[in-house]
């Protein structure tokens, strides 16, 4: 028998805490042997992203549309995928070294991809973040991962109207091509 929610969820919360690992609400996409990921809260269209990119001509993979575990080993970033998929159903087990982390923003009409100030990084970052809030020092070592991938890698936010057509197109010249 296998482990179901919620203590599956607790035992990798810590456990990745304690690896410098992060698990990220959030639809990983492989686009030339790099890792995007794509982070939000419910509703942000993460698995609608994940929808239009599998039927875009571009020549990636959605590899999960759920959850993904981001691992710092000597200031490299990797991306896993896990079994856990959304409504999408993505899921293809795979690791590959992250390239960017976009924060998809529903709420705004239009494409348009902004760097975000580390504060409000840090801010939009940890609403995609699954925290172990059931132990001080796993938090702590949560921010810790966090704070590491603010120094270290650039977070963008993605005005992402979910019906726009062109996403594919957008996500190549401006995010997948730089």
């Amino acid at each position: 028998y296998g482990w179901s929610y919620p203590l599956d969820e607790i035992l990798f919360l810590y456990l990745f805490s304690k690896t410098s690992s992060l698990l990220v609400h959030s639809c990983l996409y492989e686009y030339a042997d790099q890792g995007y990921l794509f982070c939000g809260v419910s509703g942000a269209g993460k698995t609608t992203l994940a929808g239009q990119l599998e039927k875009s001509n571009l020549d990636g993979t959605v590899l999960c549309d759920e959850r993904n575990v981001l691992t710092c080993q000597e200031n490299q970033f990797w991306i896993s995928s896990t079994p856990w998929w959304g409504s999408g159903h993505y899921c293809q087990a795979k690791t590959v070294p992250l390239k960017k982390i976009i924060i998809l923003d529903p709420s705004q009409q239009g494409l348009q991809l902004t760097p975000l100030e580390p504060l409000v990084a840090m801010e939009e970052f940890f609403k995609s973040i699954f925290l172990p809030e059931f132990c001080h020092l796993a938090m702590a070592d949560t921010v810790d991962s966090v704070e590491n991938v603010l120094n270290l890698l650039p977070i963008a936010g993605l005005n992402y109207n979910k019906e726009s057509a062109d996403i594919s197109d957008f996500l190549l010249s401006e995010v997948f091509s730089q």
